[in-house]
């Protein structure tokens, strides 16, 4: 398993790589330490090292955030998720780039009309934010709702407005 971060246009991004499958994804932070101390916390035993599959995610991730790219077609591992996240996570793949529903909707979509809060709770557990959009998920009221990277909420607005998707 090895991971690196890299610099974007909005800060310093991390990526984890296991036998050429995407792990995880930390979206930008200011310190480059902050996005180390979350790819530890969550795979200790993962090395650094810049591979080429790592080099070229995080080449995609550089031009999604420049507007370049609209969608990311890796292959995932969410092994430590549970059922109900990765059905979560399924239906938030299908929102596509530009696009928003709600929280409500999107529990709705996978057939628990009652479980909004649980949808947002697995959201917030994303393991690989941009391929599993959860920042294209606002509130019912129209409000951004919460945003659980280190860069918070105005990194959702940035997303959507990027996406064109936050009218």
């Amino acid at each position: 398993m090895n991971y690196c971060i890299f610099k974007t246009p909005l800060g310093w991004c991390g990526l984890v790589v296991s036998n050429s499958v995407l792990k995880m994804i930390v979206l930008p932070a200011r310190a480059k330490s902050k996005v180390l101390y979350k790819i530890r916390q969550s795979c200790p035993e993962a090395e650094a090292g810049m591979t080429g599959e790592l080099r070229k995610v995080a080449g995609l991730v550089r031009k999604y955030f420049k507007g370049f790219l609209k969608s990311f077609d890796f292959k995932i591992d969410l092994a430590g998720c549970s059922e109900f996240e990765k059905r979560v996570y399924q239906a938030l793949r299908k929102i596509p780039y530009g696009g928003i529903t709600t929280y409500g909707k999107l529990a709705e979509s996978i057939g628990m009309p009652y479980a909004a809060r649980a949808v947002g709770n697995a959201m917030a557990k994303n393991p690989l934010p941009l391929v599993i959009p959860c920042h294209r998920v606002i509130k019912s009221n129209g409000a951004i709702g919460r945003f659980s990277a280190l860069s918070g909420v105005a990194l959702k607005r940035h997303l959507l407005d990027l996406e064109g998707g936050n009218k």
